[in-house]
């Protein structure tokens, strides 16, 4: 499911799939914007779906997204 990885996230690890969304350990903590809260984030955890690395997700963002049962949205 993973595009390929832009050389700016160095990925240490590489968690489990749910649905379509996918985290990632990054080395070091980098800063992005998260597509879905729009906030500015630096974290070294992140979340992308259907392997789009151009449409990031932060964690707080992601987790509420599999409390709420949208694993697959």
């Amino acid at each position: 499911m993973a595009g390929t990885i832009p050389s700016q996230f160095k990925v240490v690890k590489t968690l489990p799939p749910r649905g379509l969304w996918q985290q990632y350990r990054l080395e070091s903590a980098t800063e992005f914007s998260c597509d879905r809260c729009q906030k500015q984030k630096k974290a070294k955890l992140i979340a992308i779906k259907d392997g789009k690395w151009d449409s990031l997700c932060c964690n707080g963002c992601y987790g509420l997204l599999l409390s709420r049962g949208q694993e697959m949205d």
